[in-house]
Protein backbone atom coordinates (compact mmCIF):
# COMPACT_ATOMS: atom_id res chain seq x y z
CA UNK A 1 0.00 0.00 0.00
CA UNK A 2 2.66 2.54 0.89
CA UNK A 3 4.23 2.12 -2.54
CA UNK A 4 1.16 3.72 -4.15
CA UNK A 5 1.38 6.92 -2.12
CA UNK A 6 3.69 9.46 -3.69
CA UNK A 7 5.82 11.75 -1.59
CA UNK A 8 3.86 14.86 -2.63
CA UNK A 9 0.63 13.19 -1.53
CA UNK A 10 1.71 13.63 2.10
CA UNK A 11 1.20 17.39 2.04
CA UNK A 12 0.90 19.35 5.25
CA UNK A 13 -2.11 21.52 6.05
CA UNK A 14 -0.07 24.60 5.26
CA UNK A 15 1.10 23.40 1.86
CA UNK A 16 -2.45 22.31 0.98
CA UNK A 17 -3.69 25.77 1.91
CA UNK A 18 -1.04 27.48 -0.22
CA UNK A 19 -1.48 25.29 -3.29
CA UNK A 20 -5.25 24.84 -3.47
CA UNK A 21 -7.53 27.76 -4.30
CA UNK A 22 -10.53 25.46 -3.77
CA UNK A 23 -9.41 24.79 -0.21
CA UNK A 24 -8.83 28.47 0.51
CA UNK A 25 -12.27 29.42 -0.83
CA UNK A 26 -13.95 26.62 1.07
CA UNK A 27 -12.16 27.50 4.31
CA UNK A 28 -13.05 31.18 4.02
CA UNK A 29 -16.67 30.37 3.20
CA UNK A 30 -17.00 27.88 6.05
CA UNK A 31 -15.34 30.28 8.49
CA UNK A 32 -17.65 33.17 7.57
CA UNK A 33 -20.87 31.14 7.60
CA UNK A 34 -20.00 29.51 10.94
CA UNK A 35 -18.97 32.92 12.26
CA UNK A 36 -22.39 34.38 11.56
CA UNK A 37 -24.73 31.46 12.18
CA UNK A 38 -23.16 30.07 15.35
CA UNK A 39 -22.39 33.55 16.59
CA UNK A 40 -26.06 34.45 16.39
CA UNK A 41 -27.29 31.07 17.62
CA UNK A 42 -25.22 31.46 20.79
CA UNK A 43 -27.25 34.52 21.78
CA UNK A 44 -30.54 33.76 20.01
CA UNK A 45 -32.54 33.23 23.20
CA UNK A 46 -31.30 36.53 24.62
CA UNK A 47 -31.85 38.45 21.38
CA UNK A 48 -35.44 37.32 20.97
CA UNK A 49 -36.08 37.52 24.73
CA UNK A 50 -35.12 41.20 24.67
CA UNK A 51 -37.97 41.81 22.22
CA UNK A 52 -40.52 41.33 25.01
CA UNK A 53 -41.72 37.82 24.28
CA UNK A 54 -42.35 35.17 26.91
CA UNK A 55 -39.95 32.41 27.90
CA UNK A 56 -42.31 29.85 26.35
CA UNK A 57 -42.17 31.72 23.05
CA UNK A 58 -38.37 31.87 23.24
CA UNK A 59 -38.37 28.10 23.69
CA UNK A 60 -40.62 27.82 20.62
CA UNK A 61 -38.18 29.85 18.54
CA UNK A 62 -35.22 27.76 19.72
CA UNK A 63 -37.20 24.60 18.96
CA UNK A 64 -37.98 25.86 15.46
CA UNK A 65 -34.26 26.46 14.88
CA UNK A 66 -33.40 22.97 16.16
CA UNK A 67 -36.06 21.17 14.14
CA UNK A 68 -35.15 23.11 11.00
CA UNK A 69 -31.48 22.32 11.52
CA UNK A 70 -32.16 18.59 11.78
CA UNK A 71 -34.54 18.61 8.82
CA UNK A 72 -32.08 20.67 6.79
CA UNK A 73 -29.46 17.93 7.05
CA UNK A 74 -31.74 15.50 5.23
CA UNK A 75 -33.01 18.03 2.69
CA UNK A 76 -29.49 19.30 1.99
CA UNK A 77 -28.32 15.78 1.23
CA UNK A 78 -31.24 15.27 -1.13
CA UNK A 79 -30.61 18.58 -2.89
CA UNK A 80 -26.91 17.81 -3.25
CA UNK A 81 -27.81 14.59 -5.04
CA UNK A 82 -29.66 16.48 -7.76
CA UNK A 83 -28.19 19.99 -7.99
CA UNK A 84 -24.79 21.69 -8.10
CA UNK A 85 -23.41 22.06 -4.57
CA UNK A 86 -22.47 25.70 -5.09
CA UNK A 87 -26.07 26.63 -5.87
CA UNK A 88 -27.47 24.53 -3.03
CA UNK A 89 -25.06 26.20 -0.59
CA UNK A 90 -25.92 29.63 -1.98
CA UNK A 91 -29.64 29.03 -1.60
CA UNK A 92 -29.47 27.57 1.91
CA UNK A 93 -27.10 30.23 3.22
CA UNK A 94 -29.25 32.95 1.66
CA UNK A 95 -32.17 31.52 3.64
CA UNK A 96 -30.00 31.80 6.76
CA UNK A 97 -29.43 35.49 5.91
CA UNK A 98 -33.18 36.03 5.64
CA UNK A 99 -33.53 34.32 9.03
CA UNK A 100 -30.97 36.66 10.59
CA UNK A 101 -32.82 39.60 9.03
CA UNK A 102 -36.14 38.45 10.53
CA UNK A 103 -34.59 37.88 13.95
CA UNK A 104 -32.91 41.27 13.96
CA UNK A 105 -35.50 43.41 12.23
CA UNK A 106 -38.84 42.17 13.55
CA UNK A 107 -40.46 41.93 16.96
CA UNK A 108 -43.51 39.84 16.05
CA UNK A 109 -43.41 36.26 17.27
CA UNK A 110 -44.24 34.59 13.95
CA UNK A 111 -41.41 36.45 12.18
CA UNK A 112 -39.04 35.38 14.94
CA UNK A 113 -40.13 31.74 14.59
CA UNK A 114 -39.62 31.88 10.82
CA UNK A 115 -36.28 33.61 11.38
CA UNK A 116 -35.18 30.96 13.85
CA UNK A 117 -36.22 28.21 11.45
CA UNK A 118 -34.36 29.80 8.53
CA UNK A 119 -31.26 30.22 10.69
CA UNK A 120 -31.61 26.54 11.55
CA UNK A 121 -31.67 25.68 7.84
CA UNK A 122 -28.26 27.31 7.44
CA UNK A 123 -26.93 25.63 10.56
CA UNK A 124 -27.99 22.21 9.34
CA UNK A 125 -26.61 22.69 5.84
CA UNK A 126 -23.08 23.71 6.79
CA UNK A 127 -21.54 20.35 7.65
CA UNK A 128 -23.25 18.52 4.80
CA UNK A 129 -22.15 21.05 2.19
CA UNK A 130 -18.64 21.01 3.64
CA UNK A 131 -18.29 17.23 3.40
CA UNK A 132 -19.91 17.03 -0.03
CA UNK A 133 -17.68 19.72 -1.53
CA UNK A 134 -14.61 18.12 0.00
CA UNK A 135 -15.48 14.82 -1.65
CA UNK A 136 -15.96 16.51 -5.03
CA UNK A 137 -13.01 18.91 -5.15
CA UNK A 138 -10.25 16.83 -3.58
CA UNK A 139 -8.83 13.33 -4.00
CA UNK A 140 -10.31 10.67 -1.74
CA UNK A 141 -7.00 9.93 -0.01
CA UNK A 142 -6.89 13.58 1.23
CA UNK A 143 -10.48 13.57 2.48
CA UNK A 144 -9.64 13.03 6.16
CA UNK A 145 -6.95 15.68 6.19
CA UNK A 146 -9.07 18.27 4.43
CA UNK A 147 -12.30 17.60 6.30
CA UNK A 148 -10.35 17.84 9.56
CA UNK A 149 -8.94 21.18 8.48
CA UNK A 150 -12.39 22.41 7.50
CA UNK A 151 -13.91 21.31 10.81
CA UNK A 152 -11.16 23.21 12.60
CA UNK A 153 -11.99 26.28 10.50
CA UNK A 154 -15.68 25.75 11.24
CA UNK A 155 -15.01 25.67 15.00
CA UNK A 156 -12.82 28.77 14.85
CA UNK A 157 -15.47 30.64 12.87
CA UNK A 158 -18.20 29.76 15.35
CA UNK A 159 -16.05 30.74 18.33
CA UNK A 160 -14.99 34.02 16.72
CA UNK A 161 -18.61 34.88 15.88
CA UNK A 162 -19.74 34.24 19.44
CA UNK A 163 -16.93 36.41 20.77
CA UNK A 164 -17.53 39.27 18.35
CA UNK A 165 -21.30 39.33 18.90
CA UNK A 166 -20.80 39.57 22.67
CA UNK A 167 -18.04 42.14 22.25
CA UNK A 168 -20.38 44.23 20.07
CA UNK A 169 -23.08 43.97 22.73
CA UNK A 170 -20.65 45.13 25.43
CA UNK A 171 -19.58 48.12 23.32
CA UNK A 172 -22.89 49.09 21.68
CA UNK A 173 -25.49 47.91 24.17
CA UNK A 174 -27.42 45.74 21.71
CA UNK A 175 -26.97 43.08 19.05
CA UNK A 176 -28.54 44.89 16.10
CA UNK A 177 -25.50 46.31 14.31
CA UNK A 178 -23.48 43.11 14.69
CA UNK A 179 -26.44 41.00 13.52
CA UNK A 180 -26.80 43.06 10.36
CA UNK A 181 -23.06 42.72 9.89
CA UNK A 182 -23.49 38.94 10.11
CA UNK A 183 -25.85 39.08 7.12
CA UNK A 184 -23.11 40.76 5.09
CA UNK A 185 -20.60 38.15 6.28
CA UNK A 186 -22.78 35.25 5.11
CA UNK A 187 -23.38 36.92 1.75
CA UNK A 188 -19.61 37.22 1.23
Amino acid sequence: RKKNIKENDKESFFSLFLTSSHLRKLMIGIFLVAFATYGLLSQLAIIVGDKGITALQVAGIMSAASIASTTSRFVTGLLLDYFDARYVAGLLFTLACVGIWFITGYNEYYYLVIGGALLGVGLGAEADVMAYMTSRYFPLFKFGTIIGLLHMTFAWGGAAGMYLLNYAFDRLGDYVLASYGFIVIVIV
